[in-house]
């Protein structure tokens, strides 16, 4: 059977990476938190010593930044480098550092670049912002998460439903396209 590129965009807290965790463990695919990369990319920044947007600087570190994705189990393990992060990836000031680095356009361009490299054969679900109309336009199933008025998501509250997910036809994802990676 071919293995397809699911996408799934959405809102913040819609249970995006909830809900494409479950799908991925139920296709035996490997799932990819995109979010997770502008993590790990913000976290090795910081720790180099950049704590601004400088994008000078930034360029200089993106050309050796080396980030390499693996599957445990049913969870994706990011390492930069020899080091494997996951804690590191949870930190107030790596997520905030990921949403200012994550405007930058020489950052979308390598992660982008990095995203695609890891979709080539298929057989992945990825979730985040901007991933069904600038990461994968061509993806075989193209998932828009939205919650409920006022309240966390019911995908978000009981794991892995489809409660709260519509498919996109057409409208809604590019209303993603200037906020920050989603986690």
């Amino acid at each position: 059977m071919r293995r397809i590129i699911i996408a799934i965009d959405g809102y913040v807290a819609t249970g995006k990476s909830t809900t494409a965790r479950g799908v991925a463990a139920r296709l035996n695919y490997l799932h990819i938190d995109s979010g997770a990369m502008y993590r790990a990319l913000a976290w090795h920044l910081l720790e180099k010593g950049i704590r601004t947007a400088e994008e000078a600087a930034i360029q200089e570190v993106l050309q050796d930044f080396a980030i390499h994705l693996e599957r445990e189990g049913q969870e994706m393990v990011v390492h930069v480098g020899d080091r494997r992060l996951e804690e590191e990836l949870r930190r107030p000031d790596v997520a905030s550092f990921a949403s200012v680095i994550s405007a930058l356009p020489a950052v979308r361009e390598k992660l982008v670049s990095e995203q695609r490299r890891l979709g080539r054969g298929g057989g992945i679900v990825m979730d985040g912002r901007d991933i069904g109309t600038v990461v994968f336009p061509e993806a075989e199933l193209k998932v828009f998460m939205v919650g409920g008025a006022g309240s966390a998501s019911p995908a978000a509250v009981r794991g892995a439903s489809p409660a709260g997910i519509r498919r996109n036809v057409g409208g809604g994802e590019g209303r993603n396209s200037r906020a920050g990676p989603a986690g």
